[in-house]
C-alpha cells in the first residue's frame, strides 16, 4: 500500500465511523428540510402579500366610484393611499383613457377590457415597480367603464429580500447547530457501545471471560445488545470451562491406562524370569481395550460437537439389537433379566443404537446390587427402552448432571470391582450416559431418569 494511503487511513476510518455517518446524514436531512422550508416560506409570504394587494383593488375602484358620484373625475386622479403606491387608469367603453393618475397621465392604455391580473415590469413612468396590474370593471357616473389598477410590488420585493437575507444568514447557523446537537447525542448514545467494544477487545485468549460489559439502564437497543453480549460471554465462559475440564479429564483418563501398561511392562522387564507373561498380556489387553473405548467415546462426542453425528437411516428391529447386547459376560453376583421385548422397527444407525443399549446396560451393571432388568415397550408412535437396576439410585438433584461429560457422582472414582455403592458411574470415565444422550438426540429421541428402588433409565425413540 502506498505511504500516502497508509497516512490517510486513520482519517478515512474516522470518516467511516457510525457517529460521523449518522451526523452527516442527519445534517443533510435537516439542511434539506430547512432549505425546502425557507423556499416554501418565501413563496407563501409572497403569495400572501400579492393577495393582499389584489384584495385592495376593489376598494380603490369603490373609492373612485364614490368620487365620480360627486362630479366629473379629475384628471389626473388623486392618490388614494401612500404616494405612488397605487396608480389607476379609467377606460371608457371604447378603450380610451378618460382619466389617469399623475404618473400615467398621457400614456396609452396599459390593458384592455377582459384581461387578467399580471405583473407589469415597466417602471419607466414611475419608480416603485414592478407593478401588479389588475383590470376591474366599474360603473362610474352611471356609465360602464374599466379601471386599470396598478399596485406597487416594491414593498413586497423589499420584504422578501429582507426575509431572504435573514434566512441566508440563519440557515447555516441552524444547520451547524443541528450537526453539533446530533454529534453530541449520537456520541452519548454510542458511548456504551464503545465501552462494550473496549471490554470485548481486552479479552485475552479466554482467560478473561469472567469480565462482563456494562449494561446501561436505558432499556433500549444498546441495553439489549449489552445483555446479549453478556449472555454470549456466559456461554463462552461455560464452553471454555467445559473444554478445559474436558481436556483435563480426557488427559487424566488416557494417562491412567497408559501408566498401568507402562508399570506392568517395567515390572515384567526387571524380572522376566519370574513374570506370568499371560497375565501381563491379559492386563495390557484390558488396559488397551479401556483406552480404545475411551478414545472411541471422545471421537463420538467430538463428532457431536462438530455437528457431524448424523446417524444412518436404516430400518432395524430394536428388539434384536437389545437381545444381542444382553448376550454378555456378567460380573459375579449380578443377573441380567430381559423383560418384555416387543418388536420395534426404528429408522437409525444399528451401531449407534447398539451403543446406546450397551452404555445403559454397562452403567446399570456397574452399580446394581444383584439385578438388572431390560424391557422394550411400544408407546404410541414411540418405543421406550427401559433399564432398571437395584442399586442405590440417582438423587433427583443429580439426574440431569449425570448426562454431562466426565461426571461421576462418586468422588474417589474407585474402579475396584467395577462397582461402587457410594455413587453412580464408578469404574467408568463418565462418558457413557453423555454418549447415550447425544446419540438419542441424534435419532430424534429423549432420555430420562426415574427412581425407586434403584435407578430407572428410559430412552424414548420414534418408531419407523
Amino acid at each position: 500500500m502506498p505511504v500516502s494511503a497508509r497516512r490517510f487511513r486513520p482519517v478515512l476510518g474516522q470518516l467511516s465511523s457510525v457517529r460521523v455517518r449518522i451526523t452527516m446524514a442527519a445534517t443533510a436531512v435537516v439542511a434539506a428540510a430547512l432549505v425546502v422550508g425557507a423556499i416554501l416560506l418565501v413563496a407563501l409570504l409572497r403569495a400572501g402579500l400579492v393577495r393582499s394587494l389584489h384584495d385592495a383593488a376593489p376598494l380603490r375602484v369603490a373609492e373612485l366610484a364614490a368620487l365620480a358620484q360627486r362630479g366629473p373625475l379629475p384628471d389626473p386622479l388623486p392618490t388614494f393611499d401612500a404616494p405612488q403606491q397605487t396608480q389607476m387608469q379609467v377606460l371608457d367603453s371604447n378603450g380610451w383613457v378618460i382619466a389617469a393618475s399623475g404618473p400615467l397621465h398621457g400614456r396609452p392604455p396599459l390593458a384592455k377590457r377582459g384581461e387578467h391580473q399580471h405583473i407589469l415590469a415597466d417602471t419607466s413612468f414611475s419608480s416603485g415597480g414592478p407593478w401588479l396590474l389588475q383590470v376591474e370593471p366599474a360603473t362610474l357616473a352611471d356609465q360602464a367603464d374599466t379601471v386599470v389598477v396598478l399596485a406597487s410590488l416594491a414593498n413586497v420585493t423589499r420584504s422578501l429580500e429582507l426575509l431572504g437575507g435573514l434566512l441566508a444568514a440563519g440557515l447555516p447557523f441552524l444547520v451547524a447547530l443541528a450537526a453539533a446537537v446530533c454529534w453530541v447525542l449520537v456520541g452519548r448514545a454510542l458511548r456504551p457501545v464503545e465501552a462494550m467494544r473496549s471490554v470485548v477487545s481486552g479479552l485475552d485468549g479466554g482467560r478473561d471471560l469472567g469480565i462482563r460489559v456494562p449494561e446501561p439502564p436505558t432499556g433500549d437497543e444498546v441495553a439489549r445488545l449489552a445483555r446479549t453480549l453478556n449472555e454470549m460471554l456466559d456461554r463462552l465462559g461455560g464452553a471454555d470451562e467445559l473444554q478445559r475440564r474436558f481436556v483435563a479429564d480426557a488427559s487424566h483418563e488416557l494417562r491412567t491406562p497408559l501408566a498401568n501398561i507402562r508399570t506392568a511392562m517395567e515390572v515384567a522387564s526387571r524380572h522376566p524370569g519370574r513374570v506370568d507373561w499371560p497375565a501381563v498380556a491379559a492386563d495390557v489387553l484390558v488396559q488397551d481395550a479401556r483406552m480404545e473405548r475411551l478414545v472411541s467415546d471422545l471421537l463420538v462426542l467430538a463428532r457431536s460437537d462438530a455437528g457431524h453425528l448424523t446417524p444412518l437411516r436404516k430400518d432395524c428391529d430394536l428388539a434384536d439389537i437389545v437381545r444381542a447386547e444382553l448376550d454378555r459376560t456378567l460380573p459375579p453376583g449380578v443377573r441380567l433379566e430381559a423383560g418384555a421385548l416387543a418388536p420395534s422397527m426404528v429408522s437409525g444407525d444399528p451401531d449407534q443404537l447398539a451403543r446406546i443399549v450397551a452404555n445403559l446396560v454397562d452403567n446399570a451393571l456397574r452399580h446394581a446390587a444383584s439385578r438388572v432388568a431390560v424391557s422394550l415397550t411400544p408407546a404410541g408412535r414411540w418405543v421406550e427402552l427401559t433399564v432398571r437396576d437395584d442399586g442405590p439410585g440417582i438423587p433427583p438433584a443429580d439426574r440431569q448432571r449425570v448426562f454431562e461429560r466426565f461426571v461421576r457422582l462418586d468422588q474417589h472414582r474407585s474402579r475396584a470391582g467395577g462397582r461402587s455403592t457410594e455413587g453412580r458411574l464408578a469404574g467408568g470415565a463418565g462418558l457413557g450416559l453423555a454418549i447415550v444422550a447425544e446419540l438419542t438426540a441424534a435419532h430424534g429421541g429423549s432420555v430420562r431418569i426415574g427412581g425407586g428402588p434403584g435407578a430407572v433409565l428410559t430412552v424414548r425413540l420414534p418408531l419407523r
